[in-house]
């Protein structure tokens, strides 16, 4: 017996009195199929949905049941097929063919929706989502005669694809060995200032420096290299790359210019150890060194540092906040919640000189009395001191211009 028999199978008759052997058999199979199935569902419907689901006894009500829970509308996947469609774009990170590859899908599954596209429309809306560098090769399908089918521009594409890489093979690997297209996970890199930007490739980058020296860098570590010989490797140590030279004669060869054999940089510097600490103070320099975390420093050679200056400078200097010189210049408004019941005043709403200092209170039901009280509180003070309010200050709410309610 299948299992799924009253999936596939309408209910037969139950059985009576008059059934013959072949009927109650054939009911029996249907009613086991039908009571498996059901058990089968609800064992793998979600704890979460298991309740908004009507219960049913017949497999096909049930399934019907669900299916009334998760219906799709076909306009709105169509809709959302169609701007997916429209925003591909083909970039660096994966091939022509599984772009065009993409888009052949989307157009199937709109052409069940009853959405159609002609094979004309598709090749030319491809075309226009490659890169700038195919502008010769959709000038070329332009000046055509003949008509390409999806197939045949993808096998053109794929040609191109190629003959691009190729050609620019030299300009791309420029200083890069054994590069590689990055996984999922490393399509994308956040730098320093925040600013997100996308990974075309991995691999070693190299740099030559004077004296016929090079560098190797790999992710964690690099190599440095001497007329085609290693001559020294280093590890990615705290943010700075230590370096382990193989003999005496690279070391010495690598601090000419003076014909001393001494490292050019002084370890024991203060001014280093503040460019390397992010241009902290030589007060914090200090304390570092008392409290054991760097070892004694040589402070005689510590100069003025441009770039620590001009970090704490201002862009703009701001000006200091000017009081008044007469009452009614500048007032200050807001407006506050009291403690009260509900059903009777709820608000207050406060009118500050900022000369005299002196404030006007008003108990509001509402927060769109609020212009209305301030008419108010305008004739009487404008009336009492023979002058007009200048500056009015406050959060510029909606319920100064007489556009509030309280229900938002």
């Amino acid at each position: 017996m299948d299992i799924d028999y009253a999936i596939r199978k309408d209910e037969p008759h139950k059985i009576t009195n008059t059934s013959t052997p072949e009927e109650i058999l054939l009911y029996e199979c249907w009613e086991k199929s039908n009571r498996l199935s059901v058990m089968y569902i609800k064992m793998k419907i979600s704890a979460g949905i298991r309740g908004s689901i009507e219960q049913h006894e017949n497999v096909r009500e049930l399934l019907k049941s669900i299916d009334e829970q998760f219906v799709t509308l076909d306009k709105a996947l169509a809709s959302t097929l169609i701007m997916k469609f429209a925003s591909l774009k083909l970039t660096g990170i994966r091939g022509v063919r599984e772009h065009i590859m993409e888009m052949r899908d989307i157009v199937a599954q709109l052409k069940k929706l009853e959405v159609e596209m002609s094979e004309s429309f598709l090749v030319h809306f491809i075309l226009n989502t490659l890169l700038p560098r195919y502008g010769p090769f959709k000038i070329s399908y332009n000046t055509h005669k003949d008509k390409w089918s999806i197939n045949e521009l993808m096998t053109m594409c794929v040609q191109e694809e190629g003959r691009l890489l190729m050609e620019q093979g030299e300009s791309a690997m420029l200083g890069m060995q054994n590069l590689r297209k990055p996984v999922t996970s490393e399509q994308f890199i956040l730098s320093r200032n925040k600013m997100g930007s996308h990974v075309e490739a991995i691999g070693t980058f190299s740099r030559r420096v004077p004296f016929g020296y090079s560098f190797h860098f790999s992710e964690t570590s690099f190599s440095l290299i001497y007329k085609s010989d290693c001559v020294g490797n280093g590890i990615l140590s705290d943010g700075l790359y230590c370096i382990f030279l193989q003999n005496d004669t690279t070391h010495n060869s690598l601090h000419v210019q003076t014909g001393i054999k001494r490292c050019v940089v002084n370890e024991d510097s203060s001014t280093l150890w503040h460019w390397r600490l992010g241009h902290i103070s030589i007060d914090r320099i200090k304390r570092l060194v008392n409290d054991g975390i760097l070892s004694t420093l040589d402070f005689t050679d510590f100069e003025t540092c441009v770039d620590y200056i001009k970090g704490k400078q201002t862009n703009k200097s701001k000006r200091g906040a000017t009081r008044s010189s007469a009452i009614l210049e500048i007032i200050h408004t807001d407006i506050c919640s009291l403690d009260m019941d509900s059903h009777g005043q709820k608000y207050f709403i406060s009118f500050i000189d900022d000369f005299s200092r002196y404030m006007y209170l008003y108990i509001l039901h509402n927060k769109n009395e609020a212009l209305e009280a301030f008419k108010v509180f305008k004739t009487e003070v404008e009336k009492q001191c023979g002058k007009q309010i200048k500056i009015m200050i406050s959060d510029r709410g909606g319920k100064y211009y007489g556009r509030y309610l309280e229900d938002g």
